[in-house]
């Protein structure tokens, strides 16, 4: 838990000093990005999206005193269930939009681009981060290696490609910092603790990727377009 609410920290940390703007959470998971965002950084209202009823069930459990509004928030907080490639929200929601780990769900990088820019007011700020595929080549590759790219659970989405999807929606500024050497590593020691796991089991294979030049962990980050008149 403490390596992800850093890794979430380290996203959020993209947005500078963004108290009392509006955040969206693209695959929200159980919220604990969002209750990150309203207690340490002082994001408000914050939204948490997410694309399965039993994630944001779980969500809403978990934060009632922050969704009820007791003591310990510091903003709104909501939950809404839908996809990141069809926000049911307005345009011009939110100033900053941000995913961890959830993209490689993503089955269309180029709708969730086109809703990043709708959802995101002008001059917006977007930040995401999980692991992609270095090359095209490398993408053919990893169903072979990884289970969950061979059942359809992740896409192996491409580094450059998934850029370049964010840069042809009008995304601008955009920003590609690899972080794998900080992610792999420590990933496949926790694993290697884990009593049920042999040498050999496919969890430990994402550092076999990485270092064999198929995967990485990126940081991106992007401005929305400032629209004409605004």
């Amino acid at each position: 838990m403490r390596s992800e609410q850093d890794l979430y920290r380290l996203v959020l940390g993209t947005f500078g000093e963004a108290r009392g703007r509006g955040a969206l959470e693209a695959g929200c998971g159980r919220g604990l990005g969002c209750a990150l965002a309203l207690r340490e950084f002082g994001l408000t209202p914050v939204i948490g999206l997410d694309a399965h009823p039993d994630q944001i069930a779980r969500a809403r459990a978990a934060h009632t005193e922050l969704l009820a509004g007791d003591t310990g928030g510091t903003g709104r907080l909501t939950f809404v269930l839908g996809s990141a490639q069809r926000m049911p929200l307005p345009a011009d929601t939110v100033d900053c939009l941000y995913s961890v780990e959830a993209v490689q769900h993503f089955r269309s990088p180029a709708a969730f681009a086109r809703e990043a820019v709708r959802v995101l007011r002008p001059g917006g700020r977007l930040a995401l981060t999980t692991f992609f595929a270095r090359t095209a080549a490398a993408a053919q590759e990893l169903p072979g290696l990884l289970p969950p790219y061979a059942d359809g659970l992740d896409v192996p989405h491409v580094i450059d490609e998934f850029a370049g999807t964010l840069a042809a929606a009008g995304l601008r500024d955009l920003t590609v910092r690899p972080i794998g050497d900080a992610v792999w590593e420590p990933y496949d020691r926790y694993m290697a603790q884990q009593p049920e796991l042999s040498d050999d089991e496919w969890p430990r294979r994402y550092l076999t990727a990485y270092e064999t030049g198929l995967l990485d962990y990126y940081l991106l980050t992007a401005v929305a377009p400032r629209r004409a008149g605004r």
